[in-house]
């Protein structure tokens, strides 16, 4: 199915790529074919032929051209033009002639050929310059999404620096200064071991804020990956007792092997870290999603579902708030959405949609 599936697809490509050069083809078969059955003298026939066979060359030489140079669907786009320009053509020769008693009305064929060749051309050249517009526009507006993404990333990042930092900063400068008017060793020990501790925070919450600002930036390389391999990975890496990970997916996607393995390890300390009661995560496939994490823990109320995945919201004093929302907008570069939902065991459950096939 998958091999077909490709077969199709690349067949389909290879339609658009060259379907301009099809249509100046087209239309010089049609012309000379009539030639040959035509009774007119040789040179009557190529007087009245030349001009059309020239400008049908032209349609196909410009598909050939633009098949070179650009992709398929940008070919496919200035061949529709020439076609519809050529219908449109037919349909006005057709009505002067017939209709009104135009010129050539003897010699019909000519008329409309050259009528065709002529629009044919004219659409090609609308329709190369209108697509060139229309893809320049497109790239600016995506240009201008990725700018105001990122002024926005930096904003958060400038409002984050300027109030989460702040806190373990003090706290690291109070522990300091008692510290240091301490007499007591073993008390100094304590108030230094709380400015450590105050430095670990901020060295994790730059950390995770350098991750979340930068997240869709780097290339994104997706490879056939096995969900299962990822997830036991992940596990190993963070707090959670592999023992108490379940991961009942054998599957493969496509995904960036290091990004997702950095999906499941927010997921599993998020699990750790704001549910006291959680025994078990679950990892597994279903038809509505491409994987889910799923815990047992006290679930996600309602109404904080969407609010979890925004920058800096944590319910925990010592959280830095961007687990999920780096799970969130590593989901967006995989072409995914995920959504926080209620588990089969009414705790947290994370179910990651695939947004290209809906």
């Amino acid at each position: 199915m998958l091999e077909a599936s490709l077969v199709e697809a690349m067949v389909l490509t290879w339609a658009k790529r060259w379907s301009l050069t099809a249509v100046g083809l087209s239309a010089i078969g049609v012309i000379v074919i009539y030639s040959f059955l035509s009774t007119d003298s040789l040179w009557r026939t190529l007087v009245n032929t030349s001009s059309p066979i020239f400008l049908s060359v032209l349609v196909a030489a410009a598909g050939v051209g633009i098949g070179w140079y650009h992709d398929a669907d940008f070919v496919a786009s200035v061949a529709l033009w020439a076609v519809v320009s050529a219908t449109v053509g037919v349909a006005i020769n057709q009505w002067y002639v017939f209709l009104l008693g135009g010129a050539f009305p003897d010699e019909p064929f000519y008329f409309t050929m050259s009528s065709v060749s002529v629009t044919a051309a004219f659409g090609t050249a609308t329709g190369y310059y209108y697509t060139a517009l229309r893809r320049k526009a497109d790239e600016l507006e995506e240009a201008n999404r990725l700018l105001r993404d990122k002024n926005q990333r930096l904003d958060e990042f400038a409002s984050i620096v300027s109030h989460d930092l702040r806190n373990p900063l003090n706290v690291a400068r109070g522990q300091l200064a008692i510290g240091r008017q301490a007499d007591d060793r073993e008390k100094q020990e304590e108030h230094f071991d709380a400015v450590e501790e105050a430095h670990e925070r901020m060295e994790r919450l730059i950390r995770e804020m350098l991750s979340f600002t930068r997240e869709g930036e780097e290339v994104y390389e997706p490879e056939p990956v096995r969900l299962e391999e990822v997830a036991n990975r992940a596990a190993a890496n963070t707090p959670i007792s592999e023992s108490r990970v379940e991961v009942n997916a054998k599957e493969e996607i496509r995904a960036d092997d290091g990004r997702l393995q950095t999906v499941f390890e927010n997921l599993f300390r998020n699990a750790v870290e704001h549910c006291e009661n959680v025994v078990t995560v679950e990892v597994g496939t279903s038809e509505d999603c491409v994987f889910y994490v799923e815990d047992d823990g006290e679930g996600i109320p309602p109404e904080k579902r969407e609010q979890v995945f925004e920058g800096g919201y944590s319910t925990k004093n010592d959280g830095t708030g961007f687990g999920l929302p780096i799970v969130r907008r590593t989901a967006e570069v995989h072409g995914w959405s995920v959504r926080a939902v209620e588990g089969k065991r009414k705790g947290a459950r994370f179910e990651f949609v695939d947004e290209t096939e809906r």
